[in-house]
């Protein structure tokens, strides 16, 4: 809350003003989901300031194989409940519902 004194008049104003911290999201560009509970999802920790988030995820081919709205649960290399194999995998966030733009790259699946 901001407090504003009008000195002339004496008045006393209050007003209050929305502020939003915008987190820089760093994208991972490799994982290895090979049981040893090290690096086994593709996690992004930003993506949790953003609720609205869509990931998207897509093999070599062009076919998705994953999407979420949020990342509430990161992705563990699996389409369909099938381990993906070693490659690289496109992949297109977009961090709000009215984004224009979208963050695209590459994830890269170690074993």
């Amino acid at each position: 809350t901001i407090m504003a004194v009008n000195k002339t008049s004496g008045c006393v104003d209050y007003d209050s003003v929305d502020v939003k911290i915008v987190t820089t999201i760093f994208v991972p560009n490799a994982f290895s989901p090979n049981g040893d509970n090290i690096n086994d999802v593709w996690g992004i920790p930003a993506l949790q300031s953003y609720p609205e988030a869509v990931v998207t995820i897509y093999n070599r081919y062009g076919q998705k194989i994953f999407e979420s709205l949020g990342y509430t649960k990161a992705w563990d290399g699996t389409y369909k409940g099938k381990k993906q194999p070693m490659g690289s995998y496109v992949y297109l966030i977009k961090p709000t519902a009215n984004a224009v733009e979208y963050l695209k790259g590459t994830v890269t699946i170690i074993y």
